[in-house]
Parts: structure tokens; sequence; C-alpha cells
């Protein structure tokens, strides 16, 4: 009777937690949609119809305050918003939730979701947004030094201290999210911002030449002999050229030039982040993406751009670091967009637009074409009161359904620079009348 007893009482139990996990919203999540990778947010396919904000919008709650009813009305779904490590963390150990509690509780007053911004160590290749207890402290996080061994404003990836302290506030964050976010409200995390060196090729410190020296991880040449049919053919020439090392320091197996310093730099600037994105997601798991300062033109020379941030050359050196880091994504303002979207579209990294002109066609471009998680031009402030990008996002907002089945075959017209069209063929229609 006792055995009796027992057995009801643990199906009970089980039934109680089966009901339960029944009524528990998951978290945001990516998923195959037959063969097609889709955002789903409280279980269902999303569409990313975004707008990020100003750098430095979110610091002033009243700034703003008369904001975000008016997102809301230019048909705006998702905010992209930053929490700067600056603001979060002023004083070492001492964390102010304040702005990202203000974010989490209008988005929910609003209807809106987010996708926050982690202005930690980089900040558009520099360490701009970092604490003044991190700047200070010169000796602990140590900068980076060009060719002439001056110092530079950015703090260097290849700081242990840094990492240790970087990833203590981003899970401060992230368990701070868990806590207060309770309709999901946050949906994805972008940890750092346009990472990279900006005004040097590489970190010509005692410590980062003594890296330079260092063996290529197992990891990475690992990746690359696993992958050598589908590499980037930058990484993979240079790779055949330095004879094709199965092991070996970074200058052995790629050679003494700019192109083995980029490639290093890109390896620790991915495993930096893919680190601490781990540590967040052990607390709060969210997808999690790393945008890029694109090369601008094919003149371009690392430390012009970010060296080592995820520009698309590099794209299998970040796969191969880290798992936890789902997708690189392009911040373009450049007028070839068609070619810059293409080159970051894989079977393995999903395409999304974080920082892009306010301009819908855009939008409509990378949803239809490509199927992309979403869109999301800059300053999206200023395009208050554009009553045509508002209406062009509000005609998404309706067809959003449609854009998300996979049954759907789509495609986007963009017409850029010289193209005077694109001819499309169509097969096997059929009109229900």
């Amino acid at each position: 009777f006792q055995n009796v007893i027992f057995v009801l009482i643990a199906f009970l139990q089980f039934a109680a937690l089966a009901v339960f996990a029944d009524t528990v919203t998951p978290h945001p999540y990516l998923g195959y949609n037959k063969e097609k990778v889709q955002l789903y947010v409280d279980g269902k396919p999303y569409l990313i119809i975004g707008g990020e904000l100003h750098n430095s919008s979110t610091s002033s709650i009243a700034y703003m305050a008369p904001y975000w009813s008016k997102y809301k009305d230019m048909n705006i779904n998702t905010v992209l918003a930053a929490i700067t490590w600056q603001q979060f963390e002023p004083e070492e150990g001492k964390f102010d939730y304040r702005i990202v509690d203000h974010l989490i509780e209008q988005a929910e007053k609003h209807e809106l979701r987010l996708i926050i911004l982690w202005f930690g160590s980089w900040k558009n290749g520099q360490s701009s947004y970092t604490p003044m207890w991190v700047k200070e402290d010169t000796e602990r996080f140590q900068r980076v030094q060009n060719k002439e061994k001056h110092a530079i404003e950015t703090i260097s990836v290849f700081s242990k201290p840094l990492l240790s302290a970087d990833k203590k506030a981003y899970v401060a964050l992230n368990e701070r999210i868990s806590q207060k976010d309770a309709t999901n409200r946050i949906i994805m995390m972008q940890p750092q911002n346009e990472v990279g060196i900006l005004g040097s090729d590489f970190d010509y410190s005692a410590l980062g030449l003594q890296t330079l020296k260092s063996t290529v991880p197992s990891k990475l040449m690992n990746y690359m002999k696993a992958n050598s049919d589908r590499l980037r053919p930058e990484l993979l020439e240079v790779w055949k050229q330095a004879g094709m090392k199965n092991s070996g320091t970074w200058t052995e197996v790629f050679g003494d030039n700019i192109y083995a310093k980029e490639f290093l730099l890109a390896w620790s600037y991915a495993s930096f982040i893919g680190e601490i994105a781990e540590a967040g997601r052990d607390v709060h798991d969210l997808p999690t993406f790393v945008n890029a300062w694109i090369v601008q033109n094919d003149t371009e020379l690392p430390g012009q751009y970010p060296a080592g941030g995820p520009v698309s050359r590099v794209m299998d050196i970040y796969k191969a670091a880290s798992n936890k880091i789902d997708f690189l994504a392009p911040d373009i303002y450049l007028a070839d967009f068609k070619g810059i979207t293409s080159d970051y579209l894989r079977d393995d990294n999903p395409l999304f637009v974080p920082e892009s002109t306010i301009d819908a066609s855009r939008a409509y471009y990378i949803i239809g074409e490509h199927g992309a998680l979403g869109y999301s031009p800059f300053g999206i402030e200023d395009g208050v009161g554009n009553k045509a990008f508002s209406k062009a996002y509000g005609v998404l907002h309706e067809i959003s359904h449609l854009l998300l089945d996979p049954a759907n075959s789509t495609m986007g017209v963009l017409r850029q620079g010289s193209e005077k069209g694109r001819i499309i063929e169509l097969e096997d229609m059929f009109i229900d009348m």
C-alpha cells in the first residue's frame, strides 16, 4: 500500500512538472524550419523589423522617454539598444541595473522586443566605453602598441585581466536579464561592437609579439583541414602559399606577413568574445552574434578598418574559435548592399544586418532574397516622421507571416548603382481567382 502511494505521488509530481513545462515560454532561439534558419520568439518564427538607437541614447532615461511610442508608430518591432560597461559597472564589482531594467520595462509597456548591444572592452575598434577604473589602470589593462611602440586608446585583446573583468560584468548583466525579463523582451545579445584595432595593424607590445610566436591552436588547424574544400579563399590562399603546414607558429603556418597578424587577431577576438558569450549563455541562453565594421574598399589594410574584426575574409576563423557565437553580421553603409550581404550569407551564417541606412528597400531585399532574420537601420531616432519608411515597415508587418513560411518562395528586388533591371523567370505559377 505504501508503494502504491509512493508511485501515485511520483506520478502526480511528474504530471505537474509536465504541465509546468508546457506553460513555460522558451527563451528565444535559432532553429531550422525546413532547412531555413529562423529566429523563434515565444516559440514562433519572428522577423526582426528593427531599428538601432544612437550609441549613447540609452544613457539617459529622460532622453528616451518620448521615443518609445514613436518607435511603435514607425512599425518597428525590435529596438537595438546599448548597455555600456562604463554605465553598468562604474565601480569595480558594483553594478547599476537602472538602464537595463528601464529598457525591459519600456519594451514590455510598448510591446517591443530588444536586442542588447554590450559595449564592453571594445566599440568601433577602440575602448571608449570601458569604465574609468579600467581606463586608468594601464598596467593591469594593457594598451595596444603600434609599430612605433606608442600606446593607443584600444586595450589589448591579449590582456587576461581584461577578459576576466569583462566576463564578470557581462555575466552580471545576463543574470539581471534572467531575473527581470519574464516576457522575453530581450531576444538576442551582441557582446562587444565592431571589435578590432583601429589605427594599427597589430598589437606590437611585448605581449602581442610573444603571442605571434606561439603555436596556432590545434582547434583552428583541425577546422581548416576538415573544411579545406570550403574555406574562404583569402584564408586558404595564404595557408597554401606558406606550404599548407599542419602545425606551427602563426608565422610558420601563414607566413611572416600582415595576414598572419590579422588571422591571429581574429582568433584572439573571436576566442575572447566566445568565452564571455558562453559565460553569459550559461546563465541566460539567448542567440548571440557579433557585428563587423567591414572593409570599405579593396585597397584598405588592417588597421584602416579594425584589424581582427569579423570581416568576411576571416569568417572561418571566427567559426572555428567558438560555437557560442551564432553568426557574424555586417554593418553596411556602402552602396554595394547586394554584394556585401551575399558575402556574409552561408549555410552556417544566417543573415542579419544590425546597422545600415534608413532605407526600407534594403530590408525588403535581404528578407525576400536571402530569408534574412531581419534588418535594422542605425540612428533610428533620425527616422521619426519618415512616413515612407514607416509605411514600408508597416507592409512588412502585414506580410511577415508569408515571409516566415518556408513553404513560400520569395525574392528581393533592389536596384543599385548602374543596374537597369532584373529579369525574373516565373515557372509553374498558379493563381487561384
